[in-house]
């Protein structure tokens, strides 16, 4: 199993539930040319705006309808693990970092404030065994 975890791209600076800046919806759309022919099963988002519309050009390439995310980490952990060959997860700053400690990775990851290009790739053998790759991803 595969499980990608990224942090919402850039939001806008105003309002309680803000959208993507433009550089927010670059990253989104980079995100699906990166991951659209990845077989991905199930896009995971929190209820806040950012992270939907982070998924949407995903969301549309792969024809799948992201849901959202428990709040309880437990739940979420059984979500991600009943998600399919292949999970998206799309949070914040504080989340990211605690579901990919829940899933068996390190503790300790942070993510600053002004970061949106960090990704996560958890990869989860059958036997248990788990190994995570960290990355960035940078749009034009």
């Amino acid at each position: 199993m595969i499980v990608i975890l990224v942090r919402h791209a850039e939001r806008l600076s105003s309002g309680s539930d803000p959208g993507l800046s433009a550089a927010g919806k670059r990253r989104a759309a980079l995100l699906a040319k990166m991951f659209g022919d990845a077989n991905v099963s199930l896009i995971l988002t929190s209820r806040f705006r950012r992270t939907k519309d982070t998924a949407a050009p995903l969301a549309h390439k792969t024809g799948l309808t992201p849901e959202e995310i428990a709040d309880d980490s437990a739940q979420a952990k059984a979500q991600i693990l009943g998600g399919g060959p292949c999970v998206v997860v799309i949070g914040h700053s504080d989340t990211v970092p605690a579901f990919v400690q829940v899933l068996g990775g390190p503790s300790g990851i942070e993510i600053l404030d002004e970061e949106f290009d960090r990704l996560f790739v958890i990869s989860m053998a059958p036997s248990g065994a788990v190994s995570l790759l960290q990355m960035r991803y940078v749009s034009a």
